[in-house]
């Protein structure tokens, strides 16, 4: 069995962890930074780091990182993101080590737990008010627009609650009529896929309006919108109109928000929007309060009133 003394103190951690058995820190960057994964942009970011400061990857280097997050103006849901990403780049490091050595590597990555580089606690995930727009803010939006590419933006969004990327992938094989209606396949995220409606009369506005052959919001070079120019335009109008900031995901939670309180159905909007659980989407939308009227019903004073007048009597 590996022994404390045993350990070197060149390698990835210096507190009680053996080294990786790669020549240098530039490979081993260069390994973790080829992985393809939802954690790569934040490696590449940690990677930059290790660069700049002129460190190894060892305990002393990922805990002064932890704290640069820390005091960063990050997110506490992103700082735990990018922790996240370092923590599983290291254990991808020791895997194939001796058992021995992985569990001192669990030992000492508890140690981050701890202190300044513990991880900040995430607020509530629950979508207040400031994150939706009411129907007649959503009026304003649409009257005060200044062209009509952005209503369609807008008028999209309002009444399927897509995903800005899933809106602008839409193609026109993918679009159905049915009566009043158009069924749209859409792909989501994770490449799930699902289906969601809109009014005929609006389908019909949108081809008219961008005269797409192969995307439904095509620009004239026949390629789809990007997400940014679309998120910025909607962020302007927000400011411009509103007074305040929001972005296209805003009409989402809205859509998640009005359909909830119109029809009650979580388990039917939690599919319908995509979530992968219905717990998202209860954590996210169903915050509700009991009132002081809620606590004080009829139903609740059932059968005190008479049992008090007879104690009167």
């Amino acid at each position: 069995m590996t022994t404390t003394t045993d350990l070197t103190t060149t390698g990835p951690y210096t507190q009680n962890v053996p080294s990786v058995t790669f020549s240098d820190t530039e490979q081993q960057l260069r390994i973790i930074e080829s992985i393809v994964d939802n954690y790569a942009y934040h490696i590449r970011a940690f990677c930059q780091w290790i660069r700049s400061t002129d460190r190894e990857i060892n305990f002393d280097a990922i805990s002064a990182y932890f704290v640069e997050l820390n005091n960063s103006d990050y997110s506490a849901a992103t700082i735990r993101v990018k922790r996240q990403a370092v923590l599983k780049r290291v254990r991808m490091l020791f895997k194939e080590r001796p058992i021995e050595e992985r569990v001192q590597l669990e030992e000492a990555l508890k140690d981050l737990s701890t202190g300044a580089t513990r991880a900040p606690t995430v607020a509530s995930p629950a979508i207040g008010a400031d994150k939706v727009i009411s129907p007649l803010e959503y009026e304003r939006l649409l009257q005060d627009a200044r062209s009509e590419r952005q209503r369609c933006f807008m008028l999209c969004l309002w009444v399927t609650g897509c995903r800005i990327s899933e809106m602008l992938g839409i193609k026109l094989a993918n679009c159905e009529q049915q009566g009043e209606r158009v069924h749209i396949r859409i792909m989501g995220k994770g490449s799930k896929e699902r289906y969601v409606w809109v009014p005929l009369a609006l389908y019909r506005r949108i081809l008219a309006t961008f005269g797409g052959t192969t995307y439904l919001f095509e620009t004239s070079a026949g390629k789809p919108y990007s997400r940014s120019y679309v998120s910025n335009q909607i962020a302007k109008l927000g400011r411009a109109i509103l007074g305040r900031r929001i972005s296209a995901h805003t009409f989402r939670h809205s859509f998640a928000t009005r359909k909830i309180k119109e029809t009650g159905k979580i388990q039917a909007v939690s599919e319908y929007l995509g979530h992968s659980s219905v717990a998202i989407t209860l954590s996210l939308y169903c915050h509700d309060e009991l009132s002081a009227e809620d606590l004080s019903s009829e139903t609740d004073m059932i059968g005190i009133d008479s049992a008090f007048e007879r104690m009167s009597a």
